[in-house]
């Protein structure tokens, strides 16, 4: 596949948004996949696979308020998974493909199940990595005792078509402590949606 050129071209990117400047970083070949960092708050350099990049054009967003990546005029409010989600329907309207997957860790699984709610037109797929599908005292209580697959568990069976992985040798940052079957797994989950 020859270098991607224009908004996917390898390399840092920011986009004007009429309440934000949005910075992107693109790396790697291959379907587009979206990657959207915890947090919130947090930048997401760490969030950065080399391994999936050799099977996947990976955009690593910063969020509003993240990196390079402006700030609200109402910071430290208004950063909301609503928000985040236009954020990221701009982006993808943005790049020049129809549809692209998206990956988000922890807090950016939040956004990702929203955004795939609330704006699932051009999504081909959704990687939730460290995420769950609530939030609140149970969740924390959850973590807190150690046991978060239960809820890996229960949206594997909620979402039909789902894949589960648990990298046993893990905690919340399975892309760096087992980068080569998570780089496998996510690869192949979305070469199965782009057949």
């Amino acid at each position: 596949m020859p270098p991607l050129s224009g908004p996917l071209a390898e390399g840092v990117h920011t986009l004007q948004l009429p309440d934000i400047a949005l910075r992107y970083h693109v790396h790697g070949t291959g379907p587009v996949c979206l990657a959207h960092p915890g947090g919130p708050g947090i930048e997401g350099e760490y969030l950065r696979a080399p391994e999936l990049e050799q099977h996947l054009t990976v955009v690593y967003v910063e969020p509003a308020g993240t990196g390079g990546s402006t700030r609200l005029a109402t910071h430290p409010h208004g950063y909301t998974r609503e928000l985040h989600s236009r954020h990221l329907a701009a982006l993808i309207a943005h790049l020049p493909v129809h549809r692209v997957h998206l990956l988000g860790h922890s807090y950016g699984g939040f956004v990702a199940q929203y955004h795939a709610v609330h704006r699932p037109e051009r999504i081909a797929g959704v990687v939730l990595y460290e995420s769950a599908p609530v939030t609140g005292p149970e969740h924390g209580e959850e973590i807190a005792r150690q046991m978060g697959v239960r809820w890996a568990e229960e949206l594997h069976k909620l979402i039909p078509g789902a894949r589960l992985l648990i990298l046993e040798h893990s905690g919340h940052f399975g892309h760096l402590e087992e980068p080569e079957p998570f780089a496998r797994e996510v690869a192949a989950f979305v070469a199965a949606g782009n057949a």
